[in-house]
């Protein structure tokens, strides 16, 4: 009897062992996972503030050639410089390369007459046939709403099944072009590498040295500028004012006017590409102009970064 009851006995100490021994193993693997998901999580930080780091470090040095192109550019003789060509720089660890393209080798869509739209489009757009018709959808889209004509390009827009009516006012941006009525795709995609509303011509000369192409072409073919001793910023700069994003709200106004005398630096674009020392390359687009009496030695007309550069060609009514 003795024996029976020690054996009991153990059996309920086993018993207890074993639940204890499943119990640690439920609390370590719960230990494991909280481990892990503070693992992901200090992972997951990691990498975000590396990409936060290289987006700034990437942001401040687009704007540090940007500001560098256009100081460049402003201590040239005007008579003397360029209307295009590329600039090379070092900032920091970071090379940065800029195409330069004053906005005038450019057709002015809220300059240019019916004439001068017609002949445009009959040289570059390959429309002949239908170049007048398509340069007066132009002048339509910009035209008061008090003109001549302007209700009955309301009522071919409403008719068109469109959720909007023409600006009736300058062009604000070259997307623009995607919205008007009749104007193909191909054609506009065509046009718009062409075309500004940032103090451009107001008539287009048929000369292919004086188009906009040379930015696209590879450095060598291209004129060159050389950096001021001083390029060599290890951050952003300070300088320059912000006057639009997305070709800018107030692109169309800021050009032109009295304000012309007091430009050290015409309208401009920029392509400027930046590449970090692992090789990654991040892009912007600018148009900014220089002024010699203004609040901030530059003003940014139009700021173009990542996806606004690659997305899809026809934008109509984005």
């Amino acid at each position: 009897m003795t024996t029976s009851a020690a054996s009991r006995s153990d059996r309920r100490r086993q018993a207890r062992g074993g639940f204890v021994l499943i119990a640690v193993l439920w609390i370590l693997v719960a230990l494991a996972g909280l481990v892990g998901a503070y693992v992901a999580y200090a992972l997951t930080m990691a990498q975000s503030a590396d990409f936060y780091l290289r987006r700034v470090g990437a942001e401040a040095a687009l704007s540090g050639a940007l500001e560098l192109a256009v100081y460049d550019l402003t201590q040239m003789d005007p008579s003397r410089r360029p209307e295009e060509g590329v600039l090379d720089y070092r900032i920091g660890d970071m090379r940065a390369q800029v195409h330069y393209a004053s906005e005038a080798l450019r057709l002015d869509l809220n300059k240019a007459s019916l004439d001068s739209l017609t002949a445009f489009l009959s040289a570059e757009g390959g429309v002949r046939a239908s170049a007048e018709l398509y340069a007066q959808r132009i002048l339509a889209w910009r035209q008061k709403a008090n003109a001549q004509g302007a209700g009955m390009e309301d009522l071919s827009y409403r008719a068109a099944g469109v959720a909007y009516l023409p600006r009736h006012g300058p062009f604000q941006s070259v997307e623009e072009l995607w919205d008007l009525r009749d104007i193909p795709p191909d054609v506009v995609a065509r046009i718009a590498p062409l075309v500004t509303v940032y103090g451009g011509r107001a008539k287009w000369e048929d000369d292919p040295a004086k188009k906009t192409g040379a930015a696209d072409q590879p450095p060598s073919a291209q004129p060159q500028s050389q950096p001021s001793p001083q390029a060599q910023p290890q951050g952003a700069p300070a300088g320059g004012q912000e006057g639009g994003g997305q070709d800018g709200a107030a692109g169309a106004q800021t050009p032109d006017g009295a304000q012309n005398a007091d430009q050290a630096l015409k309208p401009t674009r920029f392509r400027i590409r930046v590449i970090d020392s692992q090789g990654r390359v991040n892009a912007a687009e600018v148009v900014a102009l220089a002024v010699r009496n203004g609040d901030a030695p530059y003003n940014v007309l139009l700021w173009r970064t990542g996806d606004d550069l690659t997305a899809p060609g026809d934008g109509r009514r984005r």
